[in-house]
């Protein structure tokens, strides 16, 4: 999901961190669909964060789809960037160690904020539920 404001990622885990591709602030949360190719790509859903090494043109039908991108390569002037730029697509570029760095499956937060793109794990659903202290009238409400 895009959006132009999102909640804090006050405490939040920060991942990795390159330059934003895009001039205005954008946000975007999804799961991570980690891929270091194309082929591999295809398995990819739309409204996820995309995470590659690089992408050039043949990407655009993922790049539409994508939540965000997130990449390996790159700079706020390269390829990726210009693409996304026109997708209106939030993307993270050059961050160095991002397929190596965000877990395929996860849930992240997207922010790309004055320039710097940042890429925070979302916390679990099942933490936001409070702890059962036992018995039966426990168990039953944490189920």
């Amino acid at each position: 999901m895009r959006h132009a404001n999102h909640g804090s990622t006050e405490g939040a885990t920060l991942l990795v961190e390159g330059a934003a591709a895009v001039a205005v602030d954008l946000h975007a949360s999804g799961r991570a669909c980690v891929v270091r190719s194309l082929t591999e790509a295809a398995r990819c859903r739309p409204g996820e964060v995309l995470v590659t090494v690089g992408v050039d043109v043949d990407w655009m039908p993922l790049l539409r789809q994508a939540a965000a991108v997130v990449t390996d390569l790159g700079d706020h002037y390269g390829r990726v960037a210009a693409l996304c730029r026109r997708l209106g697509v939030p993307a993270v570029v050059g961050t160095g160690n991002a397929t190596a760095a965000i877990p395929n499956g996860w849930r992240v937060t997207v922010s790309c904020t004055g320039g710097v793109g940042r890429v925070f794990a979302c916390r679990p659903e099942h933490s936001r539920r409070p702890a059962a202290t036992g018995g039966s009238a426990a168990r039953a409400a944490a189920d």
